[in-house]
């Protein structure tokens, strides 16, 4: 393929279609993606790229659009999500979250760095490859899922229709490095039950909050347990916590429940059925033992971990590509927050984590994403496209 792509990206055009991007409201909870949707979907429409909106729940749906290639057989794709985390408090943000600023050489609002710039750099490059006097070696195709933030639902439409490509990079905030896989997360609530009663006479009663406390010590001798003998060279360790707790209605009243919230990030490929013995061996240890009553635990969420060793054709090829836009050699390193790569990954697509911005501002009031690393990210993701050719794919 012709090496002029990168020399028809505009940093001014991926900041103003990040600004349209952000303008689109798209919190999650409640899961309102439509209209950032169709913005996505009407602009790859007038690419004349083959569009396909993917009913996912309600009005929610995907976008996938998808540019022939030389060789149809073989495809590289991007994937991003069109939600974003609820902006909070007006008083936190110094400006409007959905009303996008720039200062100071960065661009502030919701969603800037998670992800709607990245999804606006791919798009630009998009609208470059239209440019182009020849088509790219392989399929490009572009995913926009919903509900990342939330439940997955979009990744798993997207995957349970049959969705398969080559290789994928999903463009999570990494500071364009090179991320090859992260660690998998799961969350429970457990309810602990007891018996209630007036405190002046909790004899009568049993207090289901010092039964959570005996279940927060089980699950922290576990975590123990855990970090010793579950750990993963490159994705760190396994551990389960505790990090929430509610009970009580009244201060003269022995509760008759209490809830604990429960966080397990997953380094070793831990599947749900595993977790879930394992806490349940805790809890049931205890009740028979007398030191709990009744209890429930309920699974709230699930992403598996997934990692790409380093040395995999797609890691050096994207990392080498990367190295020619930015001048230096980008780390390969384990993502630090979950994400839905590891959902492409089992699904047999060899996948990276590359994008612009920095995780610590993901989820922040005020958040932002640099004006370079935009530009950056639409040329790294050009030259990675610019540099693909399907005999790569056989040897991948």
């Amino acid at each position: 393929m012709s090496s002029n792509l990168r020399k028809r990206i505009d940093g001014q055009r991926v900041v103003e279609l990040t600004r349209r991007l952000i303008e689109r409201e798209s919190e999650n909870p409640p899961g309102n993606e439509a209209s950032v949707g169709n913005v996505v979907a009407s602009f790859c429409e007038r690419l004349g790229l083959e569009v396909t909106r993917q009913p996912v729940a309600g009005d929610r749906f995907n976008v996938i659009a998808r540019l022939p290639g030389h060789n149809r057989n073989h495809s590289f794709a991007y994937n991003g999500h069109l939600d974003v985390v609820p902006a909070g408090p007006a008083e936190l943000w110094t400006t409007p979250a959905f009303t996008p600023e720039i200062r100071g050489g960065r661009l502030y609002g919701r969603g800037a760095c998670d992800m709607k710039g990245s999804v606006a750099a791919f798009m630009h490059v998009l609208e470059c490859l239209i440019d182009q006097d020849e088509p790219p070696a392989v399929d490009i195709v572009f995913t926009a899922v919903i509900d990342e933030e939330k439940s997955n639902k979009g990744i798993k439409a997207l995957l349970d229709s049959g969705f398969h490509a080559d290789w994928c990079v999903v463009g999570e905030p990494t500071g364009m490095d090179i991320a090859i896989g992260h660690r998998g997360v799961i969350a429970f609530e457990l309810v602990m039950d007891g018996v209630a009663c007036h405190a002046a006479q909790s004899q009568h009663g049993a207090n289901a909050l010092y039964h959570a406390v005996e279940a927060v010590q089980a699950i922290r001798d576990l975590d123990r347990r855990w970090q010793q003998q579950r750990s993963n060279d490159v994705l760190g360790q396994s551990r389960l916590q505790v990090t929430g707790c509610q009970s009580g209605v009244k201060v003269n009243v022995i509760p008759a429940r209490a809830s604990l919230q429960i966080d397990g990030r997953l380094a070793c490929g831990e599947t749900e059925a595993q977790v879930r013995d394992a806490l349940e061996a805790e809890l049931s240890r205890l009740q028979a033992a007398g030191s709990i009553e009744g209890w429930q635990l309920k699974q709230t969420t699930f992403c598996p971990s997934g990692l790409t060793p380093a040395d995999a054709t797609i890691s050096r090829q994207c990392a080498s590509a990367v190295e020619r836009v930015r001048g230096v050699t980008p780390r390969r390193y384990a993502f630090e927050a979950t994400c839905e790569a590891a959902f492409l990954m089992e699904a047999g697509i060899k996948t990276l984590i590359i994008g612009p911005g920095s995780i610590a501002q993901a989820h922040q009031a005020d958040e932002f994403v640099a004006l370079d690393q935009l530009e950056m990210a639409a040329l790294s993701y050009a030259q990675i496209i610019d540099s693909l050719d399907e005999v790569i794919f056989s040897h991948a």
